[in-house]
């Protein structure tokens, strides 16, 4: 009975990586962790969520764009759109490869599919010819922006060396005009690749004044273990290289290399995950909390950009606080475009809790909304995410077992919508 339950908030220390210093200085690093279940958290997202009323225009709703889809990948960016569309967004565009607009266009008729650029072309044109293409992308682009509320980047995108890079300067022009933006999938491998776009300490004033503020409490990264991993090294690299105190007396390489497997590489699992192994899923096991520091850091260095790490325990966190979701099974099913629905939800949720006067976190009714004063709205839009896909695709295995796959899910969404944000 989650109704009962208060917040838990579990401090603890675990050795990581100053944020200014080389991976031979290490120190204690303190995580607070907030355990939210859904009955603790719902009245909070509830109130973000926009009334239906006959005074809404088409629109008023949200408006989500995806960006992603390539030659091998065209359900991704489906998912993501139409999840957003599912859980209440009015419209939804995608901004695709040419090569993906026809099957995008043929999968359904609620969906705006904008072909931006031609992968083919890309390849048959010299270097010159392809800056010239991007800069034709990024205006297509730029003029579409005022028409949207919230992005979602990266489903299916592919990595294509050239969509990489010009991925990379629309995600800099959306952070410069504080555009909501979540990034999943081939985004957070882009991500990798540039991550000067969330940093400010860099040897290079050209790459400074072109990242612009440092602020990237708008921007969603939601990667599973993996990827995290992955996001985790290449942010501590990048980090150690640019730290001038770091690079005067120190072999850049040489210092990577004291990084071990234990500080680096989450995939090293301990021999026993109480809790989760146990399919307890309303508390915190002791294991994860290295995990929750670790985000905590990357985030942090990232200039407070809010991580959401995928798990059966759901870690969220943007550098400052870092929340758990609770109390929430889930699917033993694992099938292709899970994260793609989670991430379109997301986008939805981004807009809504961004604009809702909801997010006001300085008017608290109790003590447990009192623990809540420092999670975010784009915080409170991973968790809200997180439950409804959670719950969606529990439904959807629990009628389909083996054979779930990603359009069972987008079946429920609309039923698990309503009875998680009643429309009256």
């Amino acid at each position: 009975d989650h109704g009962g339950m208060l917040a838990r908030i579990i401090r603890f220390t675990h050795k990581t990586f100053p944020i200014m210093a080389s991976s031979s200085q290490l120190k204690r690093f303190k995580t607070d962790v907030i355990s939210i279940p859904w009955e603790m958290g719902k009245s909070k997202v509830q109130s973000m969520v926009p009334a239906l009323t006959s005074e809404l225009h088409k629109g008023s709703c949200g408006r989500v764009a995806v960006i992603g889809g390539s030659v091998e990948y065209t359900g991704a960016p489906f998912y993501a759109a139409t999840s957003a569309l599912k859980i209440g967004a009015d419209l939804s565009f995608v901004l695709t490869a040419q090569e993906a607009a026809l099957p995008l266009k043929c999968y359904g008729p609620e969906l705006m599919v904008m072909p931006i650029y031609s992968i083919t072309s890309f390849d048959q044109v010299n270097e010159k010819e392809v800056q010239n293409i991007m800069k034709t992308i990024l205006q297509k682009v730029q003029d579409m922006l005022p028409r949207i509320h919230s992005i979602v980047m990266g489903p299916g995108l592919g990595r294509h060396p050239n969509v990489m890079n010009i991925t990379s300067q629309i995600l800099k022009l959306c952070k410069e005009k504080k555009m909501p933006i979540v990034i999943d999938a081939d985004g957070l491998w882009m991500v990798n690749q540039h991550l000067y776009i969330f940093m400010t300490t860099m040897t290079s004033s050209s790459r400074r004044s072109s990242s612009g503020s440092n602020d990237n409490s708008h921007i969603v990264l939601t990667p599973n273990l993996a990827e995290f991993n992955r996001l985790y090294d290449a942010t501590l690299k990048t980090h150690l290289i640019n730290s001038k105190n770091t690079l005067k007396n120190i072999d850049d390489d040489e210092n990577i290399n004291h990084f071990n497997d234990d500080d680096v590489h989450l995939s090293k699992k301990p021999k026993r995950i109480e809790g989760i192994e146990n399919n307890n899923f309303d508390c915190i096991p002791d294991t994860l909390l290295p995990m929750a520091s670790k985000l905590s850091e990357v985030s942090k260095i990232l200039g407070g950009v809010t991580i959401l790490l995928k798990g059966s325990i759901d870690l969220i966190s943007n550098g400052s606080c870092t929340i758990a979701l609770v109390g929430e099974e889930g699917s033993p099913r694992r099938c292709g475009g899970m994260g793609d629905i989670l991430s379109g939800t997301i986008g939805t949720f981004l807009h809504w809790t961004t604009t809702s006067k909801g997010n006001n976190n300085s008017i608290q009714t109790d003590d447990v909304e009192q623990s809540y004063a420092a999670v975010t709205p784009a915080m409170w839009s991973c968790w809200a995410g997180c439950v409804v896909t959670k719950r969606t695709a529990q439904k959807a295995f629990a009628v389909h077992k083996r054979s779930t796959t990603a359009p069972d899910l987008l079946d429920h969404i609309g039923e698990v919508g309503e009875s998680l944000f009643p429309t009256s």
